[in-house]
């Protein structure tokens, strides 16, 4: 089962050693704080998710502050409320539950079950956690049930990050009421960030050259190509990475959730299929490759792998086969573009190719022509 990930709040962590080493046991993962700007600063820090807060009534408000007081707790209150993450005050305090100022000052009421006291209800606080996790916060529950999808939200892998990203999306499975109302927001944005962070890690890794991410840039179409063994802008893998089947999978994926402007084929498609089956599809087909990705990392494979295809341009005669195709040597010309503009027996030169994956042609023609002059 997944850990349960909480953020603990105290300015005497020091204190609460035995306590933090008896939730880990029992499956809650602590991070540690001293002052709630500590705290909101790993919040806000998109990298970091936490299902639950512990509060102490009195911790820094700064960091490298001396002072405890009371404003802090109410500002973290405030806080995590606002960002709508539940928390649950731990106080070292001795006899305060029989104390009405404070209950008035820290605004519990006489039965709060929210409210616990260091020593007396450690154990109660952390099946109080688990339980509140287990069976109320919808984004453990998802995390849970994918959780070997999660494992790749770690530095190892597409970072912590990208934790946000697969939570969006999986709710998607569960709940699709408010995707059609804006695709980019809901789904195909965090699906191409999902593949840039995927390539990035490639190219940190040293597992595809710079050119297929300038200036941080990933080039989603050009490195998926790459990547299944395609030269590319001059660079050619001596091994591909991506079996075929993965290839087309990410070119699928990226044909369905390119930007609005080349998207109209399937803007009608959706208008007719409301069921939002074909998105769904997409989504399995992105965890898929998400899945195997994490096991192609985990083999290390060797880096920089590729070679750099020096070519001269072709010069050659275009001529027609006993098949009717088009070649000049051993490049495979677009019939209809021949047609078009040439006839047999014109002089060309080939300018631009690639690999011929046609099984009907490529033995006798191994290359196709892109651009010829």
């Amino acid at each position: 089962m997944l850990e349960i990930k909480v953020l603990l709040v105290d300015d005497q962590l020091d204190q609460l050693e035995s306590f933090i080493v008896n939730a880990e046991t029992k499956g809650l993962d602590i991070f540690e704080v001293k002052s709630l700007e500590e705290a909101k600063e790993v919040i806000l820090n998109k990298k970091n998710h936490f299902d639950a807060v512990i509060l102490d009534v009195r911790f820094y408000l700064e960091k490298g502050s001396t002072k405890v007081g009371q404003k802090a707790y109410q500002e973290a209150v405030s806080f995590f409320t606002t960002q709508e993450m539940k928390f649950f005050t731990f106080t070292g305090v001795k006899n305060l539950e029989y104390d009405e100022s404070f209950r008035e000052t820290y605004g519990f009421d006489e039965d709060d079950s929210e409210f616990f006291l260091k020593g007396k209800d450690d154990n109660r606080l952390i099946e109080r956690i688990k339980t509140f996790v287990q069976e109320e916060a919808v984004n453990w529950k998802i995390r849970n049930e994918h959780y070997e999808l999660f494992k790749l939200c770690s530095d190892q892998y597409l970072g912590q990050h990208t934790e946000k990203e697969l939570i969006t999306l999986l709710s998607i499975i569960q709940d699709d009421s408010e995707v059609n109302n804006n695709l980019e927001v809901y789904l195909f944005n965090p699906i191409r960030k999902l593949l840039e962070d995927l390539f990035k890690v490639l190219y940190r890794k040293d597992l595809i050259p710079l050119a297929l991410v300038p200036n941080g840039q990933v080039r989603l179409g050009p490195s998926n190509r790459f990547c299944a063994g395609f030269d590319v802008d001059g660079f050619e893998l001596n091994q591909p990475y991506f079996p075929r089947l993965i290839a087309d999978q990410v070119k699928f994926i990226l044909a369905v959730t390119q930007p609005a402007s080349h998207r109209s084929s399937l803007d009608g498609h959706l208008e007719l299929n409301t069921q939002n089956y074909l998105l769904k599809g997409v989504l399995y087909q992105l965890f898929d490759v998400l899945c195997w990705f994490k096991s192609f990392i985990d083999t290390h494979p060797q880096a920089n792998n590729w070679k750099e295809v020096v070519s001269q341009n072709y010069k050659g005669i275009i001529e027609k086969d006993q098949f009717g195709n088009y070649h000049c040597g051993e490049f495979l010309l677009n019939k209809r573009f021949v047609y078009d503009h040439n006839k047999e027996g014109d002089e060309i030169e080939v300018t631009q190719f690639e690999k011929n994956t046609s099984p009907t042609t490529r033995k006798r023609y191994p290359y196709f022509v892109k651009y010829y002059l």
